[in-house]
Parts: structure tokens; C-alpha cells; sequence
């Protein structure tokens, strides 16, 4: 089973029937449905395993912004000194300039991984409110009531991964 945006990893190319995978995690998501205690405690365990903290990634963007910021400042400055005919050379101002637009790319970089790690961050509790409210949905309903599309809805909202071993199958939820 895929998400929408693809795999990330392309896989080992092991084969399973579609039934059998589906069978497997359906089963599991009923279990999961029918114990919501189980299901919060798998979704509190995987979210350990992330160690996610928001705040300390906050403040980790707002430093790097402002080291990216004086970066820049520091280009220019030197940009304005070599206009203003300091006594440096062409050469030296060319090394310095390439470094700070190095360490500029670098930062950068930094930024938009911890934008994208934020970003999951906040689909990840998204998802595990909308696991509570999946979970609240099917006890209301039966599972004999269920149409295919509010199957596919659940797994969707409540399964994050499926990892397929040669003896086993894994689920990881959000």
C-alpha cells in the first residue's frame, strides 16, 4: 500500500498478494478498533521513537535564521568594504564570498529540513485525532455497516507504513 505521494524507498521487490496484505491489515485495524487503548498505546509508542519536540525545533529555526541573516550581512559588508578600496585583495574577498555562500546554502538547507520535520510533526497529531475520532466512528457504526470506501478512509487515517518481511507483516500507525 502506498500514500499518495509515493514510496520513499523503492523496496526489495518481495511479492505478496493484494487479499492477503489487505486481509492482514484489516484484521489489525479491527483489532486496533476494537481496543482503542491498544491503538492509543502503539500511536504513544511510535511517537516516542520520532522524539518529536516542537518547541526545542522552533527555536532551532529562529537560531538558524539568524545566523542565515548575518551571513548575508556579513557578504554585503564585505562586498562594501572591497568597493570602498580596503586594503584586501580580489582573491581573499572571493574566498570569503564563495564560504559565506556555502554556509548560507547549508543553512538553508537546515531550514527547510526542519520546516518539512514540522510540518510532519503537525500531520502526525492531526492523524491521531483523527484516529480517536475513526475509532469513535466505527463503535458507533459496526463493522458490518462499514462500506469499502469507509474502510479505505480508516486504514488511510491510521496506518502510516506497511513494512512486508519474508514471516511477517509490520503496521505502524501515526
Amino acid at each position: 500500500m502506498k500514500k499518495y505521494a509515493g514510496a520513499k524507498h523503492r523496496g526489495c521487490g518481495r511479492v505478496i498478494k493484494c487479499e492477503k496484505l489487505d486481509q492482514q491489515v484489516w484484521d489489525r485495524i479491527l483489532k486496533w478498533l476494537n481496543q482503542p487503548d491498544q491503538l492509543a498505546a502503539v500511536a504513544d509508542e511510535m511517537g516516542k521513537n520520532q522524539d518529536y519536540s516542537i518547541p526545542f525545533e522552533e527555536g532551532e529555526m529562529g537560531r538558524l535564521q539568524k545566523e542565515k541573516e548575518k551571513v548575508q550581512k556579513g557578504r554585503q559588508r564585505l562586498l562594501r568594504l572591497f568597493a570602498e578600496g580596503i586594503d584586501i585583495s580580489e582573491e581573499e574577498i572571493r574566498q570569503s564570498i564563495k564560504e559565506m555562500k556555502e554556509k548560507e546554502e547549508r543553512l538553508t538547507h537546515q531550514l527547510e529540513e526542519l520546516k518539512e520535520f514540522i510540518k510532519e510533526k503537525d500531520q502526525m497529531e492531526y492523524s491521531r485525532e483523527w484516529i480517536c475520532e475513526a475509532t469513535a466512528y466505527y463503535l458507533t457504526k459496526g463493522q458490518d455497516e462499514l462500506t469499502f470506501q469507509d474502510k479505505k478512509e480508516l486504514i488511510r487515517h491510521v496506518v502510516r507504513e506497511i513494512l512486508v518481511f519474508e514471516d511477517r507483516i509490520e503496521i505502524h500507525t501515526f
